[in-house]
């Protein structure tokens, strides 16, 4: 999964049309890969992959006080913003939303390029039901940028607010993996994340591996 940055809800649609066509396939779970993402627009993906996250509230932005001043939202094909006096970023996907089984396990895949609005979606997943992490822990760049205007006409983008997952837990220091797995000598050509994320999906399925 990568970036969005289209607010039409064109990208979500996009996703969603996968998750819908993966479904028809009677799936064991889901991986949801987010190596390489290095942010963008938050909306577009969490409206995108909404269907996985299992409830409506995910997430939200915390001030220096660890007071929430925003919380990440998705039901029915929409993900958006909300602030004690608005709305806002409200992204759709088009169509019909997909519906998944909340108790569908899912992989999470992520390396220490995941930053950002791509860290933000990992830690939507955090605190979900059935749901393990593997790769490297994310890049520690989980908070929310704002531009601040100065007098002669420049202007600086600072953080005024972390992230944090469902449960109101920030993750400053970076999102860190339940299982770490890395590629064997630096060599992807061997995806050994996702072989772990198969093996873990397919306990999953079969409890009786477990003994």
């Amino acid at each position: 999964m990568h970036p969005g940055t289209d607010p039409t809800g064109e990208f979500a649609t996009a996703i969603q049309r996968n998750v819908a066509t993966l479904q028809t396939q009677h799936p064991i779970g889901w991986i949801v890969d987010l190596r390489g993402n290095r942010g963008g627009n938050m909306w577009p993906m969490l409206a995108g992959i909404g269907p996985l996250l299992g409830v409506e509230k995910v997430g939200e932005f915390l001030d220096i006080s660890s007071k929430p001043v925003g919380t990440w939202h998705y039901a029915d094909g929409r993900a958006w913003l909300e602030t004690p006096n608005s709305i806002a970023s409200a992204v759709r996907a088009s169509g019909t939303p997909v519906i998944v089984s909340d108790t569908s396990p899912v992989a999470l895949l992520m390396d220490e390029a995941t930053g950002s609005s791509g860290e933000a979606i990992a830690i939507a997943f955090c605190g979900r039901a059935r749901t393990r992490f593997f790769g490297v822990r994310s890049g520690a760049s989980a908070s929310s940028p704002r531009v601040w205007p100065l007098s002669d006409g420049a202007q600086i983008m600072l953080a005024d607010a972390a992230l944090a997952d469902r449960n109101g837990r920030t993750y400053m220091n970076g999102v860190v993996p339940d299982e770490v797995v890395t590629y064997a000598s630096g060599d992807k050509s061997e995806d050994s994340q996702i072989t772990a994320a198969l093996r873990w999906l397919a306990l999953q399925s079969s409890p009786k591996l477990l003994n």
